[in-house]
């Protein structure tokens, strides 16, 4: 794990056992709860574990969860199976998981996948955390009974992580760009390259020439939802055309997710909250960015651009933007979410590093693991991004269609 991936994360605390410790442990409870249901029934316990966290754990918001259960759980109760672990009466871990067929496999991974972008476990950091973690694994496999747990992109500076402590991933290091607003919009742009801040202004002059730019948030439901349309448009529009596949958006489930939880999250009181932004010339979409405001953290999501406009940068626009509305919300961090790339370059100030991990609960997991994760997934995308780009772009387009 390199220096630079822990850069500017706060230290957590290294748990030891103690007599005291290992006597308090036996007090431990844990249990399954199934079904959506559990995400409000835990509500008070959910709220306050989220706050002592020291990592985002947005995307295990109880209210996106149940958002999200509506669309891919099919009304599949025994599919959300959220475990729940207590010290006599006080919860100490809540770890949402999604339970799922993947052929003859049985596989538990975080809820909220593919909308959710970091795997977690809400875990009282007063408690050891290898532990509370095992206590957790041990009533899922009895009560579960999954072939394998299977998280993915688990930050480095998440509970979950210091959980796993000495577990090996099963991938090669990825890294969550982040921009560190806490000093302000002018402290921030002075730690940017010369070179980038003069393309920027070459960019907003050039934009600005050809008409009257204007930035908007959405004001009420309906616009969020009419801008994250025309959003999702314009990027299954570019994935097709730069032959890339995303996981998420080949499933018909995540655009219509996505467009509830603008309906249903994206008002100025939600927590969290979806914000739509969309940047135009002459009232002509040139870009649109959608993410979620949770605490004083911004999570960048979604980033389209109309091709008309794509020699001009409005994307990188649109972000200069969205930096000045997080500062002035008190937004003290950026994030915008694995994987790393050029455009995010020009803005981060360090990122976060982010690995896969994968449990084997039986011999079928294990199997699973080291067939299919760690050898047929990555050969199966290395071979798609050798193919030709017209060939890719081919894939590409025929995958987003079914």
């Amino acid at each position: 794990m390199s220096d630079l991936a822990l850069t500017g994360v706060a230290k957590r605390r290294v748990a030891t056992t103690t007599p005291k410790r290992a006597a308090r442990r036996r007090a431990w409870t844990a249990d399954v709860l199934f079904g959506a249901d559990a995400y409000d029934s835990l509500w008070a316990d959910w709220q306050r574990l989220s706050a002592l966290q020291e990592g985002p754990v947005l995307f295990q918001s109880p209210a996106l969860l149940r958002t999200w259960a509506g669309h891919f759980a099919d009304g599949r109760a025994r599919s959300l199976a959220t475990v729940v672990v207590r010290h006599e009466d006080r919860t100490i871990l809540i770890w949402p998981l999604f339970v799922e067929r993947r052929g003859i496999f049985r596989v538990a991974s975080g809820a909220g996948a593919p909308i959710g972008q970091y795997d977690e476990v809400l875990l009282d950091p007063d408690y050891d955390a290898p532990a509370a973690l095992a206590a957790a694994l041990k009533i899922l496999r009895r009560k579960v009974r999954p072939d394998l747990v299977s998280l993915e992109r688990v930050r480095a500076d998440s509970a979950l992580r210091a959980a796993l402590r000495d577990t090996q991933p099963i991938c090669w290091e990825e890294g969550a760009p982040y921009a560190d607003l806490s000093e302000g919009v002018g402290s921030f742009l002075a730690t940017r390259k010369s070179r980038v801040l003069r393309q920027q202004k070459k960019r907003i002059r050039a934009f600005s020439r050809l008409g009257t730019p204007a930035f908007q948030l959405a004001s009420e439901p309906d616009e969020a939802v009419a801008w994250l349309r025309e959003a999702l448009a314009l990027k299954h529009e570019w994935l097709c055309a730069t032959g890339r596949v995303s996981r998420a958006f080949t499933r018909h489930a995540t655009a219509d997710c996505l467009i509830d939880m603008a309906r249903k999250h994206s008002g100025a009181g939600a927590s969290p909250r979806m914000v739509i932004a969309r940047l135009s010339l002459d009232g002509r979409t040139a870009a649109i960015e959608a993410g979620f405001r949770h605490g004083s953290t911004y999570h960048l999501y979604l980033g389209a651009f109309a091709p008309e406009f794509a020699r001009l940068g409005p994307g990188n626009i649109l972000t200069e933007h969205m930096i000045e509305w997080s500062v002035e919300h008190g937004v003290t961090r950026y994030d915008m979410l694995a994987p790393r790339s050029r455009n995010k370059g020009e803005w981060q100030t360090n990122e976060v590093a982010i690995l896969d991990f994968a449990l084997p609960m039986t011999m079928a997991g294990r199997a699973y693991s080291g067939l299919v994760m760690k050898r047929l997934t990555p050969a199966l995308r290395n071979l798609f991004y050798a193919l030709p780009p017209r060939a890719r772009s081919f894939v590409a387009e025929t995958a987003l269609k079914m």
